[in-house]
């Protein structure tokens, strides 16, 4: 079990809670749910023939945090698992996920300011076995502002602008970028609604050999909603 991972989940558990529920926000809504289970495989190690037999328990709590004032949405969601191996081919460990989404409107239905930040763990090592010593901590934060400009009844210009900062913690693939986006949309009908989407993402990683890259996107898009269903 990495002390890292660990520290990383109890600040959230503790500080994200104790914020959402100060009195300044109108409307707090909390949900979560305990989990329990066993889970047997006869290969843990990833070897078909003659592998590693391991049993290993499993409890953990999923936590999910809405709040909002009329300004300001919040959104936090935590799930910790902790894994107990009875036959000790691995360390009993503490994994978990903290997913926080924030939205400040700054100009009511026009100009907001998003925020969001999440912290998971991932495989260093997709072709190795699910492990303690194969596992790190990977944190992706990303913050902008989006314009949105009705032009009239029907048609409307979107501005978007983010920056998004990726941190892996064994991995040397850390890189952030400076993500554009400009939308114009068209309302057909009170159902039907049709964009045409023009992006770019530019991306700078840290280490020098690594190359850096711009992506640039266009596409049209159609979406039509009833009372039950959306087909984009």
């Amino acid at each position: 079990m990495k002390t890292k991972t660990t520290k990383r989940l109890a600040s959230a558990m503790i500080v994200l809670p104790a914020l959402l529920m100060h009195s300044a926000w109108a409307d707090v809504d909390l949900d979560y749910e305990f989990i329990a289970g066993v889970a047997h495989t006869n290969y843990i190690d990833l070897t078909p023939d003659d592998g590693l037999d391991e049993t290993a328990g499993i409890y953990g709590l999923v936590l999910d945090l809405e709040a909002d004032t009329r300004a300001i949405t919040a959104d936090v969601g935590i799930n910790v698992e902790r894994r107990v191996y009875t036959k000790d081919t691995n360390e009993d460990e503490t994994i978990g996920s903290v997913v926080a989404q924030f939205d400040a409107a700054l100009v009511d239905r026009i100009l907001s300011w998003q925020a969001s930040n999440s912290f998971g763990q991932a495989l260093i090592d997709v072709f190795a076995p699910d492990n303690p010593e194969n596992r790190q901590d990977v944190n992706v934060f990303s913050t902008g502002p989006v314009l949105t400009l009705p032009l009239n009844s029907s048609n409307q210009l979107q501005i978007a602008a983010e920056y998004r900062d990726l941190n892996f913690e064994d991995s040397p693939q850390n890189n952030d970028a400076i993500m554009t986006q400009l939308s114009y949309s068209r309302a057909l009908n009170a159902n039907r609604t049709l964009a045409l989407n023009l992006s770019n993402n530019n991306v700078d990683f840290d280490r020098p050999e690594d190359p850096d890259f711009d992506l640039d996107v266009a596409s049209v898009s159609l979406t039509s909603s009833t009372s039950r269903s959306t087909l984009s």
